[in-house]
C-alpha cells in the first residue's frame, strides 16, 4: 500500500483541532476578518509577483469557451470528490451564496469514549438533490492503534438530520462518491458500495495493494491501487479489467470521452482506453531526484485541454498528450471551466490562466507574509456560475468573481482547523473544517 499523499497528510494534521468559528453549538455564526512567486510560462520569460488582484486581457473567445466547456457534468449536486469524473470542480448551474453567508446547520464529529488520545473529523462531503454524505474519520495518537468508530454518515440536505450510518470499524474513510443508487466509500484497504437510501452494504472490493483513489462513472468504477494498477469494476463490484500504469499512482484518475487519465509518482501521465485498459499514450511531465519532485498530483480534463499538476507545475496538454504550456510556481491544485484554469499555490497565490495559451488572466495573494508559518491554497478551487470558491490555510474560505478575481466575501474560522473543499450545490455551500460539518446559505 502506498503512503498518504502530501495533501492528505496536511489535511490529517488539521482534523479535530477545533470547530468552526470557535463554536460548539450548532447555531453559532462565523467571525469575519480583514483580508491579508512567481509564475513563469514557456511562452515568455516575464515574471510576475503580486499581492493584490490584477487582470490582463482575456485571450479566449466566447466560441472557444463554449467548445471547450466540460461535458457530461452532473445535472445537480456535487456527487464526486471533484464533482464529475473528469475532476474539473465545475458546477455551472450552481450559484452558491451570493452574499456573505451564515451557517444554516452544523454537525460535530465526536471521538469514541476511550482512554487513548483520539481526534475525530469529517471528510469532504458528497451532495445530491436531497442528501449529504460524509465520512467520519478518527485520528489516534502516535502510540495508539486505530479505534473502532469510523463511519459513513447520510444527512438530510435541508435539515442536517442524520438519516443513516454505515460503520467502517477501524478503517478510516479517505473519500466518497455517489453514482446511481450507491455511495462508494474508500478506505486505505477497501472500497465499499453502500445503498444510497438505506445505508446497507451492496459489495466490497479488497485489492491486495490497497485503494489509492476511486472515480465512478455510469459505465464503470475505476479504482487505483498503491502498486500502480487501475481496475475497472462493474456496477456489482466484479472486475472487468486491470491494467498497470506505473510504479505508483499519485492522482485520482480522471475519466473523459472514453479515456482514463492517471498520473504517477515518476512524473508520467498516461491515457488508458476506458473500455479495456489498453494504453492510448503516455507523456513524461516531470523530472527530479526524488518522488516528491516528480509527483503528478492532480488531473482534470475537458474537450480541449488535459491539465495536470506535475512537480508542482501546472501542465496543459492537448487531447493527444502534447504539452502546450506550463506554469511553474509551487502549484498543488487545478480546476477548470474549459475556458480558464484555476490553480492554487503552496504559498497562498490563486491564479487564473487562459486554458488555450496559459496567459495569466488574474491572480491574488491569500497568504500571510509571516515566514514562521506556511500559508497556501488548501483545496481545489471550486468554479460555479460566475464564482470561484477556495479554502486557504490556515483558517479562511473565499468567494471571488470568476471573470475578474474581485473578492465577494471571506469567512474566517476562529480556530486552527483547516477548512476542506467548499462544495456548492444550487445556492447552498457545504464545508467541513476539522470536526465540524456546516451548511451555509
Amino acid at each position: 500500500m502506498s503512503p498518504p499523499s502530501r495533501r492528505e497528510l496536511l489535511r490529517a494534521s488539521g482534523v479535530g483541532l477545533a470547530a468552526l468559528a470557535g463554536c460548539t453549538a450548532r447555531d453559532d455564526s462565523l467571525d469575519d476578518a480583514a483580508t491579508r512567486t512567481t509564475t513563469r510560462r514557456t511562452e515568455t520569460t516575464a515574471q510576475r509577483t503580486s499581492e493584490t488582484t490584477t487582470t490582463t486581457e482575456q485571450t479566449t473567445t466566447a466560441a472557444e469557451a463554449s467548445e471547450c466547456a466540460p461535458k457530461s457534468l452532473p445535472e445537480t449536486g456535487w456527487p464526486l470528490p471533484d464533482r464529475d469524473p473528469a475532476n474539473t470542480n465545475y458546477a455551472p448551474s450552481a450559484t452558491g451564496p451570493v452574499e456573505k453567508p451564515s451557517a444554516r446547520w452544523q454537525r460535530t464529529a465526536e471521538p469514541p469514549e476511550t482512554d487513548a488520545y483520539v481526534e475525530a473529523g469529517f471528510t469532504d462531503p458528497a451532495v445530491t438533490s436531497d442528501r449529504l454524505f460524509v465520512g467520519k474519520r478518527l485520528l489516534p495518537g502516535a502510540e495508539s492503534p486505530m479505534p473502532e468508530g469510523n463511519a459513513l454518515h447520510a444527512y438530510d440536505r435541508a435539515s442536517g438530520e442524520r438519516v443513516w450510518t454505515y460503520p467502517l470499524g477501524d478503517e478510516a474513510p479517505r473519500a466518497l462518491a455517489v453514482t446511481g443508487d450507491a455511495v462508494h466509500v474508500a478506505t486505505w484497504s477497501r472500497l465499499s458500495a453502500v445503498g444510497r437510501t438505506d445505508g446497507t452494504r451492496r459489495w466490497t472490493f479488497d485489492p491486495e495493494e490497497g485503494v489509492e483513489a476511486v472515480t465512478p462513472t455510469d459505465e464503470r468504477i475505476y479504482v487505483t491501487a498503491g502498486s500502480g494498477s487501475v481496475t475497472a469494476l462493474r456496477s456489482d463490484g466484479t472486475a472487468e479489467w486491470t491494467a498497470s500504469a506505473g510504479e505508483r499512482l499519485s492522482a485520482r484518475p480522471a475519466v473523459y470521452d472514453g479515456s482514463v487519465f492517471v498520473g504517477t509518482a515518476d512524473g508520467t501521465l498516461t491515457a488508458l482506453r476506458a473500455s479495456d485498459g489498453r494504453e492510448r499514450w503516455s507523456a513524461t511531465l516531470a523530472g527530479g531526484d526524488s518522488d516528491s519532485d516528480r509527483l503528478v498530483t492532480d488531473v482534470a480534463v475537458t474537450d480541449c485541454r488535459i491539465l495536470a499538476i506535475a512537480s508542482d507545475d501546472v501542465v496543459a496538454l492537448d487531447p493527444d498528450g502534447l504539452v502546450r504550456w506550463r506554469a511553474t510556481g509551487g502549484y498543488g491544485t487545478v480546476s477548470t471551466d474549459g475556458a480558464s484554469v484555476y490553480a492554487g499555490t503552496d504559498d497562498g497565490h490563486l491564479r487564473t490562466f487562459s486554458a488555450a495559451g496559459g496567459a495569466v488572466e488574474w491572480e491574488t495573494f491569500l497568504g500571510d507574509r509571516n515566514h514562521r508559518r506556511v500559508d497556501g491554497i488548501w483545496t481545489d478551487p471550486v468554479v460555479a456560475d460566475g464564482t470561484v470558491y477556495v479554502s486557504a490555510r490556515p483558517d479562511s474560505l473565499y468567494s471571488f468573481e470568476a471573470r475578474t478575481g474581485r473578492e465577494n466575501w471571506k469567512l474566517t474560522f476562529d480556530s486552527l482547523a483547516h477548512s476542506g473543499k467548499p462544495v456548492v450545490a444550487d445556492d447552498d455551500l457545504f464545508v467541513s473544517a476539522g470536526n465540524v460539518l456546516a451548511a451555509f446559505a
